[in-house]
């Protein structure tokens, strides 16, 4: 599993609203919800869609602070 930890970061409000509408847009049409972990600004993946999350995470790379890591495991805890 691969994860990613991202922050959405502008200088300004209208900017902010900006790249915030389209980055949403845009990761609900690679339908990141297949996956097993999916959050506000986490998304947990199959090792097998990397290179896809790679790609789309590179189109907003000025305007964004990501984290990834490889898991080996993980378990839910609490939720519905």
């Amino acid at each position: 599993m691969i994860i990613y930890c991202f922050d959405i970061n502008c200088k300004d409000k209208k900017s902010f609203n900006s790249i915030k509408r389209r980055f949403y847009y845009d990761l609900k049409k690679i339908k990141p919800l297949t996956g097993f972990f999916y959050s506000k600004s986490v998304i947990c993946v199959e090792e097998s869609r990397e290179t896809e999350f790679d790609l789309f995470f590179s189109k907003y790379k000025n305007s964004i602070v990501l984290f990834k890591g490889h898991l080996g495991f993980l378990q839910k805890i609490f939720g519905p």
